[in-house]
């Protein structure tokens, strides 16, 4: 772990943005007074939603949540060698009283410099799966175990950042990049102590804002409205963060008089260039002095501005007050709701849990028990464990659309429920006499299904009626055709919700774990 001191900074001033140098993108959130860098496998972060649940005697339930993102906490140790353990105690000594905040470097979130950076701009493998790589996070760029440089990320293209700074040695091959956080210490921390020059910081932490990503930034891709291929990865960018940028409009006029002139104005920004002379160098130098855009993405700054490169005044956009999360994920949906689609990870057993919902009164003589629903809730242990990379940025998908449990989605028992015995179009036959009790569930309590084929195929459907046979057998039929009658497993598809607020990923090396528990509930 190591500390970058920049004590100096008042970082009331940075969180409002009343230093912003109109050269650069200034980091989105409070500065920080020092950087953490180095936690160890094993660390920690919680998520924390607010839900308020409201449950009626039909099992149904009005859910409201209180806030749009998670609030996060952390929790992790790492090593502190040397002369860091009296600058770590320097740093509290100097601001751990006044509650201000430190920045945390996120190991889980890193990606490795292919290649030497060049200037300002360091060279990563693929942000595809990067929420964070985005103009305003600020981020570390460092060597492990050893020294780091503090950055905000001005653009970020598929394999490539760019940066206020450049690196220097921590970006060369092999180094890292890292987003970081605003975090408030908790007020008691500890620092176990060895007999040589050694301590392990045990972190204790929570962010100090609801997102660890700026907002997103509104933007125009230049490619799409001009001619020349120059403009291919050229992108307009606010300044402002989050909703404000929307709406701002920005023009290239060919004129000959007056070439390089901007025209800066609140909602209108013109750029005027001479055809064949003017550079997109000129144009990133002009934009450089405005209040409102700036330029971004990867260009040849010695490129020249064609006469078809001219477009009239049009609107940036897409800008949100909230960062991206999932980047590089997606989520299967049925019927509206989301369907977390990852097999159970069941090691021996998995818990599976029902809640009647009962009141047993007991006042010292015969007890009484007091029903208060109709139907039982059940309870389903979920349990992930996976890579780093797009299983991570799902799950960060998946927490932030259904915000702990104030969203419903559907989870399949993945268990053999129903007995298939034969299939055609429209319908799927089962055994009726296999113990399964298909009408105790069908249709008031359960009527969807998910049927997973021999070579891993899956379909969801619902089952809109069924009928006794007679003979052992009954037929379902379903609104939803699975893709061949090679059918290996049908399980009930069940809409849950989250039975907490709280979530907790544990981080070793390139893999995470959680656990959670899902409530079967009615709507």
């Amino acid at each position: 772990m190591r500390w970058f001191s920049d004590w100096e900074l008042d970082w009331n001033v940075e969180w409002f943005g009343l230093d912003q140098d109109p050269t650069v993108f200034e980091g989105f959130g409070p500065g920080g007074v020092a950087t953490v860098v180095g936690l160890q496998n094993g660390f920690t972060v919680t998520y924390d939603w607010i839900t308020d649940v409201i449950k009626a005697r039909s099992g149904r339930e009005q859910r409201i949540s209180r806030n749009d993102r998670a609030r996060e906490s952390y929790a992790g140790s790492a090593l502190l060698l040397g002369d860091n353990p009296r600058a770590m105690r320097a740093k509290m000594a100097r601001y751990s009283a006044l509650g201000s905040a430190f920045l945390l470097g996120l190991p889980h979130e890193q990606l490795t410099l292919r290649a030497d950076s060049s200037g300002a701009t360091i060279y990563v493998h693929d942000t595809s799966y990067s929420d964070w790589a985005k103009p305003g996070q600020r981020v570390v760029v460092a060597r492990e175990g050893g020294s780091f440089v503090d950055a905000v990320i001005q653009s970020a293209g598929v394999d490539s950042i760019v940066l206020d700074v450049a690196p220097g040695a921590v970006g060369e091959e092999g180094c890292f990049i890292m987003p970081t956080v605003p975090i408030y210490l908790e007020p008691q921390q500890d620092f176990p102590r060895y007999a040589i020059t050694a301590e392990i910081w045990n972190l204790q932490a929570r962010a100090a804002t609801v997102d660890f990503s700026a907002p997103t930034l509104a933007s125009l891709a230049l490619g799409p409205i001009t001619a020349s291929a120059a403009f291919d990865n050229v992108i307009v960018y606010a300044r402002e963060f989050g909703l404000a940028g929307n709406g701002q409009t920005f023009s290239l006029s060919n004129i000959g008089i007056g070439a390089g002139m901007l025209i800066d104005l609140a909602g209108f920004v013109q750029f005027m260039f001479e055809a064949g002379v003017t550079t997109l160098g000129d144009l990133a130098t002009a934009l450089d002095g405005s209040s409102y855009l700036k330029l971004g993405g990867t260009y040849n700054p010695a490129d020249t501005i064609a006469a078809g490169d001219a477009f009239s005044f049009t609107a940036l956009s897409g800008a949100s007050e909230v960062g991206d999360v999932g980047t590089g994920a997606t989520l299967t949906t049925y019927a509206t709701h989301p369907v977390w689609d990852r097999q159970l990870d069941i090691e021996t057993t998995n818990t599976d849990g029902v809640h009647g919902m009962t009141q047993i009164l007991d006042h010292g003589g015969v007890p009484y028990s007091l029903g208060t629903a109709d139907h039982a809730d059940w309870v389903r242990a979920l349990r992930l464990i996976a890579s780093l990379g797009v299983e991570w940025q799902w799950w960060k998908l998946f927490m932030v659309t259904v915000k702990g449990r104030q969203k419903a989605f559907w989870l399949p028992t993945w268990r053999d429920d129903m007995t298939f015995v034969s299939q055609a179009a429209g319908e799927i036959v089962i055994e009726s006499d296999d113990g399964s009790d298909f009408f105790a569930w069908w249709p008031e309590q359960r009527q969807h299904v998910q049927v997973v084929e021999a070579d891993g195929t899956i379909t969801y459907a619902e089952v809109t009626a069924a009928v006794d046979n007679g003979d052992g057998t009954i037929t379902l039929t379903v609104d939803n055709d699975p893709a061949s009658a090679n059918i290996s497993m049908i399980s009930w598809l069940e809409l849950c919700r989250m039975e907490s607020d709280s979530s907790t990923v544990t981080f070793s090396g390139t893999t995470f774990s959680v656990s959670a528990v899902a409530r079967v509930v009615q709507g």
